[in-house]
């Protein structure tokens, strides 16, 4: 589907992908968590919609994008490790079950991006950039080189971010990119 036409069906799965993100933002930044009462009925909606909108076609594209999600999340784990809580990767499966899967790559490669710019920000403001990349350099080495059991996280000075802050301009850099 092209969801940048201004049809009924792409108008209301932005709506509900508008919806359903501001609301994981709100809960990310505001608790920490982004809820399964959210993420799994957005799956939900998004195959729902979808089936309804194109039928069968449409069910292949919903599957097709979380199939997506979940592979660039097994991805993102093998090489960093748990970088991204489950919230988020259900997020970013809502996404993909909403807007198919060509949207979801070019979502999580702008939330990579917003998220490195997001997360360098408090790091600078705080002073401990340098610590923060040396640590990190460091428990890599010792989980991949040396075989140890660490957390690629362990010693971390930096705090959690809500990385669904990153996940949103990811989504609104994924809609201006298929807009051109």
């Amino acid at each position: 589907m092209n969801l940048i036409s201004n049809d009924l069906a792409a108008t209301t799965i932005k709506v509900v992908l508008a919806a359903g993100l501001t609301y994981c933002v709100y809960t990310d930044v505001r608790w920490g968590k982004i809820f399964n009462k959210l993420t799994f009925p957005l799956i939900l909606a998004g195959f729902f919609l979808n089936s309804f909108f194109q039928g069968w076609r449409g069910s292949l594209v919903s599957v097709e994008g979380i199939g997506a999600a979940i592979g660039l999340a097994l991805l993102l784990t093998l090489v960093a490790g748990p970088g991204l809580g489950g919230g988020d990767i259900k997020l970013i499966v809502a996404i993909g079950a909403l807007c198919g899967p060509e949207f979801v790559l070019w979502t999580c490669l702008f939330s990579a991006l917003a998220g490195s710019l997001i997360f360098l920000i408090p790091l600078l403001r705080r002073g401990i950039f340098v610590y923060t990349v040396r640590n990190f350099v460091g428990n890599i080495y010792r989980k991949y080189l040396l075989q140890m059991p660490v957390d690629v996280a362990e010693g971390s000075r930096g705090g959690k971010q809500p990385f669904s802050v990153a996940i949103l301009a990811g989504v609104i850099l994924a809609f201006v990119k298929l807009s051109g």
